[in-house]
């Protein structure tokens, strides 16, 4: 076997790369191996690291490999303990990079009736066999995190509980080194079983093994992020390669809000032309339905949110949808803003076809006054697609006479799947969709959360945690 000194005088090395080991404690387990700290040394300062000619493999390990022009390279670091166990996992990081001991995330301490979210710093969770850790660059935040942060809801945790289901990160800490650097995503279902009845059936989110952020999982409002790698959604490298002029932070959208929308959509399947009706069109949700519903399908959209929403939205409007209604305040009859409806589908469908109403209706609002009356929205055999869920539980009723003689369609959507994840990505990426993003920074993601609470928000709400590898 080579030592050290031996090995690095074989490659003629100039200024070299070593690595100092450095042991640190993991409960429940005798060896943990970290990062090395990276040292430079010329020839003449290697000797105090060879004193006494110790092995290679006793020592450290040092992946070397050569990149296309035939440099060395070093993608990786193993740490190789002489006490470790046969059975004790070798864990490698990304070159030059040392996972820090803590890190800044957003907690509730307790969860209670109310958001209750601060900033702390918390230890980075140290992986177990079978675990990534990630570094998380970019995460959305959607409505759906104010419920899991209150109550707590069933199952939940409820003492520093940690919310987000719409993260993209990098892998920065695996026993496999060809998962280093790669990107990926933490999105609300985590895991499912493949083989049940409800997962043959296209419906994973009602598989009873699944496992969810941040229910199962701490969630994404956290700089490091610890867990299987059975639990993220593998991404395409050119989320992160700089290929793109699409900043990597659109591309959360896809990940919750957007594959929600675009499963709603298929749910309606519209015909070019069709007129789809949109409540909330100015949320998370609604306004990447509008701009499927135009672009992918050649849909007509009317778009109904409230008023100051659409003054909000300025230029940006023109891109989600074809007419706007503003959403009845008080004041405002029932009848008047159905009419209002009908009146820009005439509009939409031009002179040659006969008057009626929408084709299809997407409930994007999670209001109880956004279920009301929902099927005057649409014409007879036309479509409804809820995806917004309001906090109170409410029923949605209509005549039955209405649903069995107009022949409606009533359906429901929680989420969309990883196909509709990667449409919509790759819409993203060729331009054919632009999410409308509000970029924050971790520490504003409190005081975001509780403007969801009260409907404030517009358009998507990305938070940029940490800068891209």
């Amino acid at each position: 076997m080579t030592s050290v000194l031996g090995m690095l005088q074989e490659k003629n090395a100039g200024p070299v790369r070593l690595f100092e080991p450095r042991a640190i404690n993991r409960p429940g387990t005798t060896t943990v191996f970290e990062e090395y700290p990276v040292i430079e040394a010329d020839a003449s300062q290697i000797s105090q690291y060879d004193s006494s000619e110790t092995e290679v493999e006793e020592f450290v390990h040092i992946e070397v490999m050569e990149d296309a022009n035939g440099d060395e390279k070093f993608p990786a670091q193993r740490a190789v303990d002489d006490n470790t166990l046969d059975d004790e996992p070798k864990w490698f990081t990304l070159s030059n990079m040392t996972l820090p001991k803590t890190q800044n995330a957003i907690v509730t301490p307790v969860v209670g009736q109310t958001l209750n979210q601060v900033q702390q710093t918390i230890p980075v969770q140290l992986p177990q066999q079978g675990e990534v850790v990630v570094k998380m660059i970019w995460t959305g935040i959607c409505g759906s995190d104010v419920l899991f942060s209150v109550g707590p809801q069933p199952g939940y945790c409820g003492i520093d509980h940690i919310a987000g289901h719409e993260g993209i990160g990098r892998i920065v800490m695996s026993t496999d080194p060809s998962l280093l650097g790669s990107p990926v995503a933490a999105r609300y279902l985590a895991a499912y079983c493949r083989s049940c009845q409800a997962c043959r059936d296209g419906l994973p989110e009602s598989c009873p093994m699944q496992t969810n952020f941040p229910k199962h999982h701490n969630g994404t409002f956290q700089e490091y992020l610890t867990v299987s790698i059975e639990s993220l959604m593998k991404l395409p490298q050119w989320i992160f390669d700089g290929s793109s002029t699409v900043s990597p932070g659109q591309y959360t959208a896809g990940l919750c809000s957007g594959a929600a929308a675009g499963r709603a959509l298929k749910k309606i399947n519209p015909r070019h032309g069709d007129v789809v009706v949109i409540t909330g069109v100015a949320g998370g949700i609604g306004h990447i339905a509008g701009m499927l519903a135009r672009n992918v399908y050649g849909a007509k959209v009317i778009g109904v949110d409230w008023g100051w929403k659409y003054n909000a939205l300025g230029p940006m409007a023109a891109k989600i949808f074809d007419a706007f209604v503003p959403a009845p305040e008080e004041g405002v009859s029932w009848a008047s803003f159905q009419a209002k409806i009908e009146e820009e589908c005439t509009k939409l469908r031009g002179p040659a076809v006969s008057s009626r109403k929408a084709d299809g209706l997407v409930i994007a609002v999670s209001t109880k006054v956004g279920y009301q009356n929902i099927g005057d929205y649409v014409r007879d055999g036309g479509s409804i697609v809820c995806v917004g869920v309001p906090k109170e539980k409410i029923n949605v009723s209509m005549p039955l006479s209405d649903l069995v003689e107009r022949a409606l369609r009533i359906q429901g959507v929680l989420m969309g799947g990883w196909e509709e994840s990667y449409e919509v990505l790759e819409y993203i990426r060729r331009g054919m969709i632009t999410p409308i993003v509000t970029n924050i920074s971790l520490q504003e993601v409190p005081s975001r959360m509780k403007a969801f609470a009260h409907h404030g928000n517009l358009g998507k709400i990305v938070v940029q945690i940490q800068d891209v590898l």
